[in-house]
């Protein structure tokens, strides 16, 4: 639902990735407190399904990792190691297009379209202001209205692809 007192924002996300192999990715968010908030990256297959976050398998093969590890301080040691080491980690490509596909996913929910990685890779689009037109005290890109709430994209009408 879409009215000023919800605010500038979705309450929820939904978005279907589908992959050149056929493999999907089902992406479901919600924002709103108070609510049921799962939290789970979970994987299906023919045999069973397997839970990354809880490092486990049920199925055909059950399995269930016992281990202990923050993967907080996992990564902090790997990368105080490359920093002492002078051997950088680099992640550039993989977090620019893992950064792609989540807007692509915000893009195709605020417009209502199926948009295609060539779509989005193509498209001139941006969240303004561009980074270079940036300044103190320059106005805001978007402005609440007469009724005091910011606009809200409402699927199937914004055109920014």
């Amino acid at each position: 639902m879409v009215e000023p007192v919800y605010g500038d924002v979705f309450d929820h996300h939904s978005v279907v990735y589908e992959f050149e192999n056929g493999v999907r990715v089902y992406a479901l968010c919600r924002t709103t407190t108070g609510c049921y908030d799962e939290d789970s990256s979970l994987i299906f297959g023919t045999k069973g399904k397997a839970s990354v976050k809880a490092c486990r398998i049920w199925g055909e093969n059950n399995w269930r990792w016992q281990g202990q590890c923050d993967p907080y301080q996992i990564e902090h040691d790997k990368l105080f190691a490359a920093i002492r080491s002078g051997d950088p980690i680099n992640c550039g490509a993989y977090m620019a297009r893992s950064t792609m596909i989540t807007v692509m996913g915000q893009l195709s929910c605020y417009t209502g379209k199926e948009l295609s990685w060539e779509q989005i890779n193509e498209s001139e689009f941006y969240y303004p202001p561009k980074p270079e037109d940036c300044c103190d005290g320059m106005e805001p890109p978007t402005k609440p209205g007469a009724n005091a709430s910011y606009p809200v994209p409402s699927p199937g009408r914004p055109q920014y692809i």
